[in-house]
């Protein structure tokens, strides 16, 4: 999972946590924080940033309950286009998406946790000569997880060939080309594409169902357009950052509990201004190599952005919308207790989860899985035929 920077939004919220604010929101349906989060990345341009965030909850917790909430979002990237009306329809569609799937996600955890000797023990009648043949009947038996423990011992490329031509079988390949075009990273894109081939045909339809559109609550609305009228930047800043947001996705996850983060926006206001892109791009308006082109100019700055008060004048209260102590988390707990809140809330298709107590690795995905690509490269194969006998007594 990417970290995103702590650079400060238009309103002084540290992006990577209003990232995971909107993350939080969107799943647990909250439109109107869905969109408040939403805005405060769009007004600061930083969709880029939403925009990946709402492709890693489509891969960890919406998944193939709705395939058509990630095309949304490719359909933005294709278009290479994203109006403000546009973007408030979409978190208000995608924020009321109530399958949860975490498949995806549960693969990659499984693939890093079981032993790299590890070989099918699926029913086949036939050896494997290969961990090709292996793969390819195991995507046509529809057995996801041994078909992606098999891809450990595989190039990515021969992967990708394998996957496709079970897809064309099947009448899926347009899906798994809009998988590709994401940009999520290559290991989470083939293991999403494992779990797109081997859906029975019920289950993939159910997947592919169109995303209901559905208009904007009116009291929502409203708050839209409360929001954008209002030109205190301190009373502009309606919600607090949900602590249970910002497990393992903010810096402040780690950071102590016994020091604050309002030290940034006090006295280093202006350096931590100095270090957001938003807000550089604007003080190069009034300064020159980080000074004041003059008192005046000074003067300016502040009259046009913080009209009524600036932080330092704000209540405690109003800082610690945006600011405040760390958790305290150390990355290894931080991320057993995100992964928790995941799969409490979602379904992996039948694939256990026994071992999200022992997991406290890393969602760095792509680097594991090369490292686990020189340690089952070596079992190629062949692969003896597994037959369940039954005896009639």
């Amino acid at each position: 999972m990417k970290q995103f920077e702590n650079h400060l939004t238009i309103h002084l919220y540290r992006k990577d946590e209003v990232i995971a604010a909107m993350r939080w929101a969107i799943i647990t349906r909250n439109i109107s924080e869905s969109i408040y989060w939403g805005l405060e990345l769009f007004d600061s341009d930083m969709e880029q940033d939403a925009l990946e965030m709402l492709e890693f909850i489509w891969m960890s917790e919406i998944g193939f309950s709705s395939f058509p909430f990630l095309t949304r979002i490719l359909d933005i990237y294709k278009s290479g286009e994203l109006d403000r009306d546009t973007w408030i329809q979409l978190l208000n569609v995608l924020s009321r998406v109530e399958g949860r799937d975490s498949t995806v996600l549960h693969l990659l955890i499984r693939g890093a946790t079981t032993k790299s000797d590890w070989t099918p023990t699926f029913p086949h009648r036939d050896e494997y000569a290969t961990v090709d043949d292996a793969m390819k009947a195991a995507l046509n038996k529809g057995k996801m997880l041994d078909a992606w423990l098999l891809t450990r011992a595989m190039a990515p490329g021969e992967q990708w060939s394998i996957i496709e031509a079970v897809a064309i079988q099947k009448e899926r390949e347009n899906y798994i080309m809009e998988l590709k075009a994401s940009t999520l990273s290559d290991c989470i894109r083939r293991a999403a594409a494992v779990v797109l081939v081997s859906l029975d045909d019920t289950r993939w339809h159910t997947s592919i169902k169109p995303l209901t559109e559905r208009t904007i609550p009116s009291e929502v609305q409203v708050s839209i357009d409360e929001w954008d009228n209002e030109e205190s930047l301190r009373k502009r800043r309606v919600y607090k950052i949900r602590p249970e947001a910002l497990v393992y996705l903010t810096q402040r996850s780690q950071e102590s509990n016994t020091v604050s983060t309002e030290i940034s926006i006090q006295e280093n206001l202006i350096n931590t201004l100095q270090e957001s892109p938003y807000w550089l791009n604007i003080l190069e308006q009034y300064m020159e190599d980080g000074i004041w082109e003059s008192a005046t100019y000074k003067e300016m700055f502040f009259d046009t952005y913080f009209t009524c008060d600036i932080p330092d004048e704000w209540s405690s209260q109003d800082r610690e919308k945006s600011h405040g102590r760390g958790l305290s988390r150390s990355p290894e707990v931080a991320l057993k207790r995100f992964l928790d809140t995941i799969f409490q809330r979602s379904k992996s298709l039948g694939i256990w989860n026994s071992v999200l107590e022992t997991y406290t690795s890393t969602m760095n995905w792509d680097s594991l899985y090369e490292d686990l690509y020189e340690t089952c490269s070596i079992h190629q194969g062949p692969f003896k035929p597994v037959v369940r006998n039954f005896d009639i007594i």
